[in-house]
């Protein structure tokens, strides 16, 4: 009986101190992983703080830039801008249709738009993706991409090829028509 009961307290005090154990192993790596953790923000906060001279230093070479262009050349980028818009979507179509030719002429303003004919010949396999090519197409807003015609041709290799003439448009405007309007409302 007396080993019985010496058997009964050994295990009770094995068990207690296995789990505090335990709760100590368990409590130690988690520990170990924050300070991990704490290290590698420390860090990343140096890293910010050293770089923020830097940018401090380019945004400061950037706004020189720009008052330079403004002030001493005296440009007017609303036109620039129009033209950026424009090959920024010339761009993303080259992009969409890798294997395509894009042919564009000279920008013209009527009717109060600024306008870039283009000429979009592509090769295409099959049914689906001539239409995928004329939604992405027309589904440009800012410029708009207007269609006029679409056609569909054998090529010189017995592939079919997608034609497609339009005309990229923007509305005009100018600097000194917001000025203009703007002396004649006060």
């Amino acid at each position: 009986m007396k080993y019985l009961n010496y058997l009964k307290n050994t295990f009770r005090l094995y068990l207690i101190s296995g789990i505090a154990l335990s709760l100590v192993v368990f409590l130690s790596i988690i520990l170990y992983r924050y300070n991990n953790y704490l290290v590698g923000a420390l860090h990343i906060e140096e890293d910010i703080s050293l770089n923020k001279g830097k940018v401090k230093n380019q945004t400061h070479e950037i706004d020189t830039a720009i008052k330079y262009f403004k002030d001493d050349l005296n440009l007017d980028l609303t036109d620039a801008y129009f033209e950026k818009l424009v090959f920024q979507t010339l761009d993303s179509v080259k992009t969409k249709m890798q294997d395509a030719s894009i042919t564009v002429t000279t920008f013209e303003e009527a009717e109060g738009q600024k306008r870039l004919p283009v000429e979009i010949k592509a090769s295409v396999q099959t049914y689906r993706e001539l239409t995928d090519y004329v939604e992405y197409i027309e589904s440009f807003r800012i410029p708009e991409y207007k269609i006029n015609q679409i056609s569909i041709s054998k090529g010189q290799k017995g592939d079919i090829v997608l034609d497609i003439k339009g005309v990229i448009a923007a509305p005009s405007f100018s600097v000194q028509d917001e000025k203009a309007e703007a002396e004649g409302k006060t």
